[in-house]
């Protein structure tokens, strides 16, 4: 069995995102190859550029948490942001012209699993990538 590894992080700007990065880098390093550390980067990246964005000028903290254990990543996002729909065509991919909108599609492409919810109180993002042997 692979080792253990939980840990968790709060942001409150984007200028926090170059730590984060590193944060997630040297947390899975020794654990998973690059090509998966990668995608767990991408991803999670757009996962808190999201949750960032929806707290407003409100500044309240995301949480990241990063959990290993056996053979999966497991990486959560939470806010308490307004919330969002949840409408069917998340994650479609948008206009070749569009400045933005591949965040959700980038997460579903990258990991192996992909939760998503959301409340008035704020969302939450769970992913998971598979470790690769």
């Amino acid at each position: 069995m692979r080792s253990k590894l939980r840990t968790t992080r709060k942001l409150r700007h984007t200028r926090d995102l170059p730590a984060l990065r590193q944060w997630l880098r040297e947390g899975l390093s020794t654990h998973a190859g690059e090509p998966c550390v990668a995608d767990v980067v991408v991803a999670t990246q757009e996962a808190v550029t999201n949750s960032l964005r929806s707290n407003g000028t409100r500044r309240r903290p995301v949480r990241v948490r990063l959990d290993l254990d056996g053979d999966y990543v497991w990486v959560e996002v939470v806010d308490s942001g307004g919330g969002f729909s949840m409408a069917d065509d998340w994650g479609q991919q948008p206009s070749p012209e569009a400045t933005s909108g591949r965040g959700l599609l980038l997460m579903r492409c990258l990991m192996d699993v992909l939760e998503i919810s959301s409340r008035p109180a704020g969302a939450r993002v769970r992913m998971g990538k598979r470790l690769a042997a």
